[in-house]
C-alpha cells in the first residue's frame, strides 16, 4: 500500500525549470512532471528507431527495385534476343519453303518433259516422222536451273535498312506455314505422277531397245540414200532399199536394236548378210555386204553388239555397208530412225534426192 503511494506520489511530483534570461528581467520557471521528462527520452528514442526503420525499410525498396529493374531488363533483352533468332529461324524457313517450292516445280517440269519423250518414242512409227538430233533429245532430260530467290533471304547483299514488324513477321510465317502445309499433298500427287511416268518412260526405254536408232557403224559417211536412183551397174532407174555408209574394209559393224538373228549367209546380190528381228518394235534390220559375219542364225544380240565386219562382197561397187529398215516385209527409210540418236550430216550431192 505504502509502495502504491509513493508511485502515485511520483508519478504526480514535478521539476521546476528555472530561466534566467538577462539581470535586469525576471526569473521563468517552467514545470514539469516528472514523467514526461522520463518519456521524452523513451520518446526520442522511439522516434529515431522508426526514422531508422523507415530508412532502412526505403533502402531495401530501392535496392529490390534496383534488382527487379535489371533482371527485367535482362530478361527483356532475352526475349528481344530469342525474338530475332525466332525471326531469323521463319526467314530460313521462308527460304527452305520456297527452296523446296522451286525443286517440286523443277520435277514437274522434269516430268512434263519426261512425257513428252515418252509420248515422241513410245511408238516406233512416229520415229519416221520426226528427225530430231541427239542434241534435242538430251535437251529433253536436261535439269532446269535451282532457284535462287530463296538464297537472298539468307544471304542479303545490301540496300537501306527497314527493320521488319512483327505483324509482317507474323504475316511472313503463317504464309510459310501454308505452303508447308500444302506440301504434303503436293508431293503425294506428284510421286504418284512420277511413278506412273518412270513406268511409261521404262516401257519407252524397252521399245527403244528394239528400235533401230544406233548407228550401226562407227563411219557416218553416207554414199547412198533410201529412194530412186541410177543403178551403178545398168545406169537404169532403180529403187534402192536401203542406206549406203562408206568406211574401211573390216570396219565393225553394230547391231542398231536389240533383237535375235533370223538369218545369215552369202549371196551373189547381198554378199555376206545378216538379218536380225526385233519383236519389240516389230521391225527387221538387214546388213548386208559384209566383209565377215561374227554371229550366227538364232544367236540374241544386244544394241550395240559387234556382229560383223565391212567389205564389198555381192553386188557392191566399193567398201561400205548396205543398211536396211524392214517393216511389215517393206523396206523403209533408216534414216528417220537413225538420225533420232546421232548426228548426221547428208552430203549436198544426196539432198536432191532425197526427201
Amino acid at each position: 500500500m505504502k509502495k502504491q503511494i509513493m508511485k502515485k506520489e511520483w508519478i504526480s511530483s514535478k521539476l521546476t525549470i528555472v530561466i534566467m534570461r538577462d539581470a535586469h528581467q525576471s526569473v521563468k520557471q517552467i514545470q514539469l512532471p516528472k514523467l514526461m521528462l522520463t518519456m521524452l527520452p523513451i520518446a526520442l528514442s522511439a522516434l529515431l528507431l522508426g526514422m531508422a526503420a523507415y530508412l532502412y525499410y526505403q533502402s531495401f525498396t530501392v535496392t529490390t527495385l534496383t534488382a527487379e529493374s535489371s533482371q527485367y531488363t535482362s530478361h527483356m533483352q532475352q526475349k528481344e534476343k530469342e525474338i530475332d533468332q525466332l525471326k531469323d529461324q521463319v526467314l530460313q524457313l521462308t527460304a527452305l519453303a520456297s527452296d523446296v517450292e522451286g525443286r517440286i516445280q523443277q520435277i514437274t517440269k522434269m516430268e512434263t518433259q519426261l512425257q513428252q519423250f515418252v509420248s515422241t518414242y513410245s511408238n516406233p512409227k512416229e520415229l519416221t516422222k520426226t528427225k530430231t538430233s541427239s542434241r534435242k533429245t538430251a535437251a529433253l532430260v536436261q535439269p532446269v536451273s535451282s532457284p535462287t530467290r530463296s538464297l537472298q533471304a539468307i544471304h542479303p547483299m545490301g540496300g537501306e535498312y527497314r527493320e521488319a514488324s512483327s505483324e509482317e513477321m507474323i504475316a511472313l510465317a503463317k504464309a510459310t506455314g501454308d505452303k508447308l502445309k500444302k506440301m504434303p499433298d503436293t508431293f503425294t500427287s506428284l510421286l504418284s505422277n512420277v511413278n506412273g511416268t518412270l513406268q511409261e518412260v521404262k516401257a519407252t526405254e524397252h521399245i527403244l531397245h528394239g528400235t533401230p536408232t544406233l548407228w550401226p557403224t562407227e563411219s557416218t559417211r553416207i554414199t547412198s540414200l533410201f529412194g530412186y536412183r541410177e543403178d551403178p551397174f545398168n545406169s537404169k532407174a532403180a529403187l534402192h532399199s536401203g542406206l549406203d555408209i562408206g568406211g574401211s574394209h573390216g570396219d565393225t559393224v553394230y547391231a542398231a536394236a536389240e533383237g535375235r538373228v533370223i538369218d545369215t549367209g552369202l549371196s551373189e546380190s547381198r554378199g555376206n548378210y545378216i538379218i536380225i528381228r526385233h519383236p519389240e518394235s516389230g521391225l527387221t534390220t538387214r546388213y548386208y555386204h559384209l566383209s565377215s559375219v561374227k554371229v550366227e542364225s538364232g544367236a540374241k544380240v544386244a544394241k550395240g553388239d559387234p556382229i560383223g565386219g565391212m567389205g564389198s562382197t555381192g553386188r557392191s561397187t566399193g567398201t561400205h555397208l548396205h543398211f536396211e529398215v524392214v517393216e511389215n516385209d517393206i523396206p523403209v527409210d533408216p534414216l528417220p530412225y537413225l538420225q533420232q540418236f546421232a548426228e548426221v550430216t547428208i552430203p549436198t550431192s544426196l539432198q536432191n534426192n532425197h526427201e
